[in-house]
C-alpha cells in the first residue's frame, strides 16, 4: 500500500497482506458500506475475498469464493443486478493467459454461477483482465492484456457490447503500447479511481554480475 499525497509523490509501500503463496493483483471495492478486496492466489488453489476492519492496514479473509481452482486477476463488475467476476482460469492443456470466464451472483460473496457461454473468451490476446472495468461515453470497456508472446506484452481495451446471465460479447476498441509509456517492454494494469489514472508497466533493468576476487 502506498498513498497519494496532493503533489502526486508517493509514501513509502507498506505491506498490508502476507502468505506462504505468492499474492497479487488487488481488487478493491465496496460492498455495503465496507471495503473489500479480491485477490489472486492462483498458487493457493483458492481465492479468497477480504474485508476491512481499518481501512488500508488491517484486512481479515470475508470468505472463499472457488477453491481447488487456479484463477487468475479476479476483477468484479456489478452491473445491472448481478455481481459479474471476471478471471482467468487455467484448464488442463491450457495456460494463465488463455481463457476468461465469467460467473454471476446477487452478491460479491456468491454463490457464483457459471455464465451459459463460458468460456466467453479464448484468445491470449484479450483473455486476461487487466484492471477494473469502466464506462466510457456510455461503453463498458474492460482493460485486458495481450499475451502473446510475452506476458503482458501490451493492453488492449476492449468494448463490452452484450453482458447479460445468457449472452457476453467483447472486441478490442483500443491498445495501450508499452513504448509509448515511458519506453516500457510490457503492460500490466490500467486502474482509474478518484481522479487518478494509474497504468502497471514492465521495464528492462540491467545488473551486472558481481566481480570475484581471485588471488
Amino acid at each position: 500500500m502506498v498513498r497519494v499525497l496532493e503533489d502526486g509523490r508517493l509514501t513509502e509501500p507498506q505491506s498490508i497482506l502476507r502468505a506462504a503463496h505468492h499474492l497479487s493483483y488487488p481488487f478493491l471495492f465496496v460492498w455495503g458500506g465496507r471495503s473489500m478486496m479480491l485477490v489472486e492466489s492462483a498458487d493457493s488453489g483458492a481465492l479468497g475475498l477480504f474485508e476491512a476492519d481499518a481501512f488500508p492496514l488491517l484486512w481479515r479473509r470475508r470468505a472463499t469464493l472457488r477453491d481447488g481452482q487456479r484463477a487468475y486477476d479476479p476483477t468484479l463488475l456489478h452491473w445491472e443486478g448481478f455481481w459479474y467476476p471476471f478471471v482467468a482460469i487455467e484448464e488442463a492443456g491450457g495456460g494463465p493467459n488463455d481463457e476468461m470466464f465469467v460467473f454471476m451472483a446477487k452478491t460479491p460473496v456468491g454463490p457464483w454461477r457459471p455464465h451459459a457461454l463460458n468460456p466467453v473468451v479464448s484468445d491470449c490476446r484479450s483473455a486476461r483482465p487487466g484492471g477494473a472495468l469502466f464506462v466510457d461515453d456510455g461503453t463498458l470497456i474492460g482493460p485486458a492484456r495481450d499475451c502473446s508472446g510475452s506476458h503482458g506484452r501490451a493492453l488492449n481495451l476492449c468494448a463490452i457490447d452484450r453482458l447479460t446471465p445468457q449472452d457476453f460479447a467483447q472486441r478490442v476498441v483500443g491498445r495501450i503500447e508499452p513504448a509509448s509509456v515511458g519506453g516500457s517492454i510490457g503492460c500490466h494494469t490500467l486502474s482509474r479511481a478518484g481522479g487518478i489514472e494509474a497504468i502497471d508497466l514492465r521495464r528492462r533493468a540491467w545488473r551486472w554480475p558481481r566481480l570475484r576476487r581471485t588471488g
